[in-house]
């Protein structure tokens, strides 16, 4: 049994681990949702970085619910943001490449968005939750 992390705002600690991902470089990126932030580690559980501060802005998250990562020769990382009503991309450093969705009840708009996944084609479908539906985009 190995285990690692503690409730708490430090870096390595947690406050409501929402998701993780295992990346192509071999690293757990992990949605520390209440923290509004990923954190990365690699798998024997040594801190790398973190990335996100709370907030509406690129870069910012707000209750990181979900997070997925694309295969192909330049993967990305999608991290769902259920407060924020969007998704965001992300490079593995944890640099923003912009935002996709907007509160509402229209297409293209997300309600409490809940859970991504990434296809094979690189598009990602996302559980916009409090709209009872599934939307794909091509981000």
């Amino acid at each position: 049994l190995f285990c690692w992390g503690s409730q708490g705002p430090k870096e390595g600690q947690f406050s409501r681990i929402r998701a993780m991902t295992l990346g192509p470089d071999g690293n757990l990126y992990v949605a520390d949702a209440c923290n509004h932030r990923i954190q990365v580690f690699t798998t024997q559980g040594e801190f790398i970085r973190a990335f996100g501060t709370p907030g509406k802005g690129i870069g910012q998250l707000a209750y990181p619910y979900d997070i997925a990562c694309s295969a192909g020769p330049t993967p990305y990382l999608y991290v769902i943001e259920y407060e924020n009503h969007r998704v965001q991309k992300f490079t593995l450093r944890g640099e923003s490449l912009g935002t996709w969705g907007s509160p509402g009840r229209q297409p293209g708009e997300l309600c409490g968005p809940w859970a991504l996944a990434v296809d094979s084609r690189g598009r990602v479908h996302i559980a916009d939750t409090q709209n009872d539906r599934i939307q794909r985009i091509d981000f």
